[in-house]
């Protein structure tokens, strides 16, 4: 997909292939979010974004209210995350990989942190059209994957890197060594991702809007938070977040099941802290 301006403001799409896509799923869960009387978040960026795309929207309404309110509690969620790290390190680095049209660095923005946005090049391209770059916001058009980015992260100070709906869609090994790299690259940074359970990985069908996206395959995903620690000494796990956080009425029939284990890990939100090697490292390994 990529954008083009037209002259009554509105954007044209062509399409994207692939994981890519999906861009306009976390748009209008936020954007129907913002307008919902018991509203979870407010996202004034995507419901403008959802205005001056023309796009259709309805394919994803018709039956995604599960993606819908899931968006809703995993921006929430990492919002207080965010919100957390910036109340104990203001200038710190915010780095969001797979960014694709996510507001956060500018609803959030306490005007000294720094933060910075990765994805493919065509999103990048779209990004642009609807968020400037300045000296404390800045885009890196690339894959998550191509380790050079890592060279422009600052070292000297606080970091928090975000992964928000990208893991899933890569290779197991990708993802490791993804991780293991930052963990050895940033000690004392944190890291914070969404990821689903193993039932869902090869299954992207049963997904009620990724299925209608083409290409997007899931391929990765875990049931603890605790498997990651086995890959490297310098990987902490600290706490997850599942997705029945919020009033249960909003999950419908679902929220019958809500407290069903197997449920709870179709989809959740890790949170880890990369230490020395010479650190602890508690809890590594159950």
């Amino acid at each position: 997909m990529s954008v083009e301006a037209l002259s009554d403001g509105a954007k044209t799409l062509a399409p994207f292939a692939g994981v890519s896509e999906t861009l306009l799923i976390p748009v209008w869960a936020r954007a129907m979010e913002t307008g919902h009387r018991d509203g979870l978040i407010s996202d004034a960026y995507a419901v403008r974004i959802m205005q001056e795309v023309p796009y259709d929207y309805a394919r994803y309404a018709d039956n995604g209210w599960r993606t819908q309110i899931g968006i809703a509690v995993r921006t929430r969620v990492l919002d207080r995350v965010v919100g957390r790290f910036l109340t104990d390190f203001p200038d710190g680095i915010i780095v969001n990989m797979g960014c694709g049209l996510d507001a956060r660095s500018f609803r959030m923005d306490n005007g000294c942190a720094e933060w910075i946005e990765l994805d493919f090049p065509e999103v990048i391209q779209v990004r642009r059209l609807f968020f400037a770059e300045d000296a404390r916001h800045y885009f890196i058009a690339g894959s998550a994957l191509d380790m050079e980015w890592l060279d422009v992260i600052p070292k000297n100070r606080a970091i928090l890197f975000l992964a928000e709906g990208l893991l899933m869609y890569l290779q197991p090994e990708s993802v490791r060594v993804l991780v293991c790299s930052l963990a050895e690259r940033f000690p004392g940074a944190e890291f914070v991702f969404e990821s689903i359970g193993k039932a869902l990985v090869g299954n992207t069908a049963l997904h009620d809007t990724v299925s209608k996206c083409g290409n997007a395959p899931f391929l990765w995903g875990i049931d603890s938070g605790f498997e990651l620690v086995n890959w490297s000494s310098s990987i902490q796990f600290l706490e997850d977040y599942h997705y029945f956080s919020c009033p249960l009425r909003r999950w419908r029939w679902a929220a019958l099941v809500s407290w069903v284990p197997a449920v709870r890990r179709m989809t959740r939100m890790y949170r880890y802290r990369f230490v020395a090697e010479h650190e602890s490292s508690l809890g590594r390994t159950r």
